[in-house]
């Protein structure tokens, strides 16, 4: 499983080894970055300073700085749903 979502938090095995926390999910927004659409999440850098991120998280995150946004990126078009469907399960649980 790459993405689940739940009453705990967020869990990307791409961006941290364990669940984020919904408190330390500071915003959530989508991002259009010709080809593709990503979700934006920005997490707490306390959060990740204490859990670690991933090596593949923390090279997106600099790209996505370099464009002015704050958060790491969720692409989702090898998973076998859409960035809507994520944005529907996030908002379930946040304000995005």
């Amino acid at each position: 499983m790459t993405i689940r979502i739940g009453l705990t938090g967020l869990y990307d095995k791409r961006l941290c080894r364990e669940t984020i926390p919904w408190a330390a999910i500071r915003g959530v927004h989508v991002q259009e970055m010709e080809p593709a659409r990503y979700v934006i999440v920005d997490v707490d850098p306390a959060f990740h300073r204490r859990a670690g991120s991933t090596l593949a998280a923390r090279l997106s995150r600099k790209i996505t700085a370099t464009a002015g946004l704050a958060g790491y990126p969720i692409d989702m078009h090898e998973l076998d749903g859409s960035t809507d469907d994520l944005l529907k399960a996030l908002a379930a649980f946040t304000r995005t």
